[in-house]
């Protein structure tokens, strides 16, 4: 245990990921190092070595008790094995015998009989952590109070675990802590209270189990294992074992993105009381047009993205005008759906207008490609008079036509400045061409949404998460972003990521322009607020034009009785 009584236990954990070549695998792992493994990272300066990784302990942290959680991930494999007599080599990845996952080198392989044996697992990770401190020396590395073991699909919540009344305030030997399971209200002593799902032993314990010959196996799964084991343990050592339950550990179930909205809803619940956030933010009286009501709902401006590169792309627009964007012109409410043109020359009033669409266009090949370190609308958009066979309800941009190279960009810094000067939107949108819209579904869903004056750090769309891996430079920030068929943010994300001296643009750019915007929103300087899109809200792609009108059909004679009046 730690000789100096001040000091805080410190706890050696294993993150297992039971297979290491599975997509969903590397997207869990990139989205727990993007969360509370980064937590005392991003939310408290003074603890920048709370929670390190094995590597960064011996290669970058000056003093080893600053790492108060230290953590790898391990990976079950029936062939391979990181030894622990080479376990320095693994450090300093100098070693191609050690090599890990990828260029994953917070993580080690473990050689098992069965990878996908549970209680083989956990047993070989308390031997392997175990021997660590033997192998490289406690000089070096500082010791362990605690070896923890947790699944990939459990999240830690940071101020919970670390809690004042938490075995990591003050040492406990004997102790084997867990989070609760269906028993917790049973004895215990008697039955394996405790979902292995995460299991913390203290170090006394810990170093029986790694050294009791062999493992005693009694069958039923893991609880029964381990609670085999303890009590040998209690036989041997004459020793009572103190079963504590850990707060603050949760068994998160489901695809990655669920793991990422538990996540954002604990910072949300957390910010402003307890992290010291500047809520600043949130009482800045922003300026911007007079805001304009639709019976009680937000409203959206949507960029929708095309092209005059392509003949094909004027048809999409024509199609797309017949279909989602006239779905109300018979009905009572004609222009719900309405073009931000119409609204700019007065033909709508705002206020009967929910749905502002524009179409948008790059339109000047000798222009650069964005347009957006500038406060003129004049000089972002190309009047439509000096455009030959001009549309009505076009954008064109004063901008060179391309994809990934600031076209989003200026498009945001233009909406961001209508709303600013001319209209105000609750929300301001990106779509793609090749994107069917269900308005009805879509404005259901609006009903939810949070309008003025509390439509604050708001992002949504459909997620997209990060999976780390080799030659993935543009991974850059953030767990996750929403897909570029179509997502949407508040007007001070898009204000944020629109300036220069407040969001580095061109250090965060990458090759696809969704996952760019993605790393702009992610460093946003305060919490933020991620929408999931319903997939019930539109479908994607639909390149080819006769699909298109089939799947608007098929929509149409779902909600006939929404549009026909």
């Amino acid at each position: 245990m730690s000789s100096n009584a001040s000091k805080k236990p410190r706890v050696f954990l294993g993150i297992s990921s039971k297979n290491g070549q599975r997509k969903i695998e590397g997207k869990r792992r990139r989205v727990i190092r993007q969360t509370y493994l980064q937590f005392h990272q991003t939310h408290n300066s003074t603890a920048d070595h709370r929670i390190c990784s094995l590597p960064e302990l011996l290669s970058t942290v000056q003093n080893p008790d600053d790492c108060q959680m230290v953590y790898t991930f391990f990976f079950p494999n029936s062939k391979r094995m990181t030894k622990t007599s080479a376990i320095k080599d693994f450090l300093k990845n100098t070693s191609g015998e050690t090599t890990t996952q990828s260029k994953e080198s917070d993580a080690v392989f473990f050689k098992l009989k069965s990878p996908n044996d549970e209680f083989e697992g956990i047993m070989k990770w308390i031997q392997w952590s175990t021997a660590i401190q033997g192998a490289i020396g406690e000089s070096s590395l500082g010791q362990f109070d605690y070896l923890a073991y947790i699944d990939i699909s459990t999240i830690v919540y940071p101020h919970e675990f670390w809690g004042q009344n938490t075995i990591f305030q003050n040492y406990q030997p004997s102790v084997f802590a867990g989070m609760p399971n269906k028993k917790s209200g049973e004895d215990c002593q008697d039955s394996f209270c405790f979902d292995h799902r995460f299991t913390c032993l203290s170090q006394d314990l810990a170093t029986y189990l790694a050294y009791s010959e062999p493992p005693g196996t009694v069958g039923g799964g893991v609880g029964p294992n381990l609670l085999q084991n303890v009590k040998k343990y209690e036989e041997s050592s004459g020793n009572e074992v103190s079963w504590l339950e850990v707060e603050g550990v949760r068994n998160i179930y489901g695809e990655p993105e669920r793991m990422i909205n538990k996540w954002e809803s604990y910072i949300s619940s957390i910010a402003d009381s307890t992290t010291g956030e500047d809520t600043s933010v949130d009482k800045e009286d922003f300026h911007h047009a007079n805001v304009t009501t639709y019976n009680g709902n937000a409203r959206i401006l949507v960029g929708i993205f095309t092209t005059n590169l392509k003949p094909i792309e004027r048809k999409r627009r024509d199609t797309i005008r017949k279909s989602y964007l006239g779905a109300y012109k018979k009905s009572k409410t004609p222009h719900r759906i309405c073009s931000l043109q119409d609204l700019l020359k007065k033909k709508v009033e705002p206020e009967d207008c929910q749905f502002a669409y524009t179409f948008v266009v790059g339109a000047n090949s000798s222009a650069p490609t964005e347009q957006v370190d500038t406060d003129d609308l004049d000089l972002i958009a190309i009047p439509r008079d000096k455009m030959e066979k001009p549309e009505p309800d076009v954008l064109y941009l004063n901008i060179k036509e391309n994809m990934n190279d600031g076209k989003t960009d200026t498009w945001f810094r233009y909406a961001s400045l209508i709303v600013e000067h001319q209209l105000y939107f609750d929300y301001m949108a990106k779509m793609d061409t090749d994107t069917v819209l269900f308005p009805h579904p879509l404005f259901g869903k609006m009903e939810n949404w949070p309008k003025y004056p509390n439509n604050r750090r708001i992002y949504g769309g459909e997620y997209n998460v990060k999976r780390d891996g080799d030659n993935r430079k543009d991974l850059l920030v953030g767990a996750s972003y929403f897909n570029g068929p179509f997502y949407w943010m508040s007007p001070d994300i898009a204000r944020f990521i629109t300036d220069s001296e407040r969001c580095n643009r061109t250090a965060l750019r990458t090759s696809a322009e969704d996952m760019t915007i993605g790393n702009y929103v992610n460093t946003f300087p305060h919490t933020i607020h991620r929408f999931k899109m319903s997939p019930k809200t539109y479908d994607h792609p639909f390149k080819d034009i006769s699909h298109f009108k089939r799947r608007w059909g098929r929509y149409q004679r779902k909600f006939k009785k929404f549009h026909k009046l």
